[in-house]
């Protein structure tokens, strides 16, 4: 399962350019996940209730916006895995 996350993570980073700077919203995270993984409807909505529960907007936006997975804090980005490892484990 740790593929599924750190493939979630690594097809979400769009970077700052092509992504703009404004906040990202829960349904346009939504539509990248479910544009860009093998994330189901379900697990992508889990995906994004999470986060925004866990995560502040402008970490939110770092997730969205970074160009690599070493623009991101180690710890937000293993937070971020765990989430989508246990949204996928729910099936």
């Amino acid at each position: 399962m740790k593929w599924i996350a750190g493939a979630a993570l690594a097809v979400l980073l769009c970077g700052a350019a092509a992504c703009g700077s404004s906040d990202v919203k829960a349904d346009t995270f939504k539509s990248a996940l479910k544009d860009r993984t093998d994330l189901t409807n379900a697990e992508a909505t889990c995906v994004v209730t999470k986060t925004f529960k866990v995560f502040d907007q402008s970490t939110i936006n770092d997730l969205y916006t970074a160009s690599d997975q070493k623009d991101l804090d180690a710890k937000d980005q293993q937070r971020f895995e765990a989430i989508v490892e246990g949204c996928v484990n729910q099936r």
